[in-house]
């Protein structure tokens, strides 16, 4: 579990530094594999927490262009605040509501802050929706196909002689 213990914190800004793997994690997605890294800092005004930093766990994706398998490392960034305010936490409990991202409510007896949930959503969040190994990015496809390119070239020549458009390109609407 990726928890920061607040029992002993006193007001201020203070380092964070959290290690970690996928398996600790519930509900991750399989592409993660290995340590999951937290870098950051959590300030305290009274009872009041901020946590910002950076998350970071290598991925296994495979390339939607070549279907080769490659490793990526993902980062994220983290941006949470905390009340310690027990009555709060305890109506938000009772009522079955899930708590707003941005804010959360702790208990008066809480001794630490589990980050292990939202470490796995934010990384989630931020895995790529295109999957393109590092060898292919900013390529063409018919750089990194020639064989196939040629004929979708022809084809699209061919459809475009053919094309039930054409009646319509030499309109005049004046």
């Amino acid at each position: 579990m990726l928890k920061i213990k607040i029992s002993s914190l006193r007001d201020g800004t203070h380092p964070v530094s959290l290690k970690g793997t996928t398996e600790e994690i519930e509900n991750i997605f399989d592409e993660f594999f290995g340590n999951i890294t937290f870098e950051g800092n959590i300030r305290r005004i009274h009872d009041r927490y901020a946590v910002k930093g950076l998350i970071s766990c290598k991925a296994k994706f495979n390339c939607d262009l070549s279907n080769e398998e490659f490793i990526e490392e993902i980062n994220a960034e983290l941006d949470l605040s905390f009340i310690q305010n027990g009555e709060m936490a305890e109506a938000i409990k009772e009522s079955g509501e899930e708590p707003s991202f941005s804010e959360r409510y702790l208990f008066d007896d809480d001794i630490d802050i589990d980050l292990s949930k939202d470490i796995g959503e934010c990384l989630s969040l931020a895995s790529p929706l295109k999957r393109i190994a590092p060898a292919y990015r900013g390529k063409d496809f018919s750089e990194i196909f020639p064989e196939y390119a040629q004929e979708d070239d022809i084809q699209d020549t061919q459809s475009e002689a053919n094309s039930p458009w054409d009646a319509l390109k030499n309109i005049n609407l004046n």
